[in-house]
């Protein structure tokens, strides 16, 4: 019993000592001033003017096709009549970029004693898409025409299909990397001789 007591006075003068360490730490890190703070917003105004130019967008295409065939009830038994056919040419004009109104003043933290400058900048993502659809070869018979849901579908599909080729063309690190090497190479110009560090938010594929 007397050990137990021991350990528990041990790991709370540890977690003082600790926490003593800490607010030491917060005293000793000098409150930027005004002009630092005003300095600061103006950076990341211009981060975000760089931004609005880093911007990737991609083309992508593909063609559909739905083969289903159809059967009809007759006297209990299913019988063949053919074969519904659709071809579906699906193209899309995707967007890659930033969301800028993430970005807050916190994310640009300036340390001029240590010469480190740390960014933190939002996911790439996709901010805008425009899907073009045009149905081909269609069956036009009454027996084998497509109904209103079928072309649901097969639209539903094929808008899926254009985002599987936009992540397999890696648009999103695309837009990452842009968007990183140029600001990076803005702030070492800026800021001669700093350490500087970037740093994304974890991204949803797309």
């Amino acid at each position: 019993m007397g050990k137990i007591k021991t350990a528990v006075i041990i790991i709370e003068l540890v977690v003082i000592v600790l926490l003593l360490a800490y607010i030491v730490h917060l005293k000793s890190v000098p409150a930027p001033t005004e002009e630092e703070k005003i300095i600061n917003t103006l950076i990341i105004n211009d981060i975000k003017e760089i931004l609005k130019l880093a911007v990737l967008e991609v083309n992508v295409s593909d063609i559909v096709e739905s083969r289903k065939e159809k059967f009809v009830n007759i006297l209990s038994f299913p019988v063949y009549i053919g074969n519904k056919e659709m071809d579906l040419l699906v193209r899309g004009k995707m967007t890659v970029g930033f969301d800028l109104k993430k970005m807050e003043e916190e994310d640009f933290l300036l340390n001029r004693t240590d010469k480190t400058i740390t960014v933190t900048l939002p996911a790439p993502e996709l901010i805008a898409t425009d899907i073009d659809y045009r149905f081909m070869n269609e069956s036009k018979t009454f027996w084998l025409s497509i109904s209103e849901e079928e072309r649901n579908q097969i639209m539903a599909f094929g808008k899926a299909r254009l985002y599987r080729i936009a992540r397999d063309k890696r648009i999103l690190d695309k837009a990452e990397f842009s968007g990183v090497d140029t600001i990076q190479a803005y702030l070492e110009k800026l800021f001669p001789g700093y350490s500087i560090s970037m740093i994304v938010t974890a991204k949803d594929e797309v």
